[in-house]
């Protein structure tokens, strides 16, 4: 996490960056308003980290996350949360599908499956990623947009995973998660014309 953070401030002062990553072991993520005692069933015993981005809490381990950050103009009319989310996915969606995974944005909303559940993916949000011949979702997106930057951080689970998050849904679309890292990067250099350093990729 304190990578992303760190590429957020990066962004912040004009230079963007993206990376893709996976987690040693079981991991949760949670949404930068979450708290512990009303994420995780049975007592807290898992390893936990606060993301810098909201949302519900995310399980690691048999998954890929994709982060970008960009600078941000001070124009108002260029900060508006549709059209960043929609620019700052548009290099996942072109990642999978090079692997033949038609990924598009949710644009719907769909009711979580408890009340109760903390996991991010008992809800599907607009601006999710989903197959567009299934209607699956195949990650979750959170955004952290600050004055200077903005920051997308995204899970994509390809494998099943035991969970101690209130509600866990446990979804996951099989898919070559290696293919979709090194696509990813390709993806973010060409759809948003940002030219990336070995140091922030």
């Amino acid at each position: 996490m304190e990578l992303d953070v760190e590429l957020l401030s990066a962004a912040e002062s004009g230079q963007p960056g993206a990376r893709a990553y996976f987690w040693d072991g079981p991991w949760v993520s949670l949404g930068r308003f979450q708290r512990p005692d009303r994420v995780f069933q049975n007592g807290l015993t898992a390893h936990w980290v606060a993301r810098p981005t909201g949302g519900r809490a995310v399980q690691h381990g048999q998954d890929i996350c994709l982060s970008v950050a960009v600078p941000l103009p001070s124009e108002s009319s260029l900060r508006s949360l549709g059209p960043i989310y929609e620019s700052l996915t548009s290099p996942i969606l072109a990642a999978f599908q090079t692997i033949e995974i038609d990924a598009v944005i949710a644009n719907d909303v769909k009711a979580p499956s408890g009340s109760e559940s903390a996991d991010c993916f008992s809800l599907r949000t607009g601006y999710d990623v989903t197959d567009r011949s299934t209607g699956k979702k195949l990650g979750g997106c959170a955004l952290r947009v600050t004055h200077h930057g903005a920051l997308l951080q995204s899970s994509f689970p390809f494998g099943p995973m035991d969970s101690q998050i209130r509600g866990y849904v446990g979804v996951f679309t099989p898919f070559d998660a290696q293919a979709v890292a090194e696509e990813f990067g390709a993806a973010v250099e060409r759809v948003l014309s940002i030219g990336l350093s070995e140091r922030t990729f």
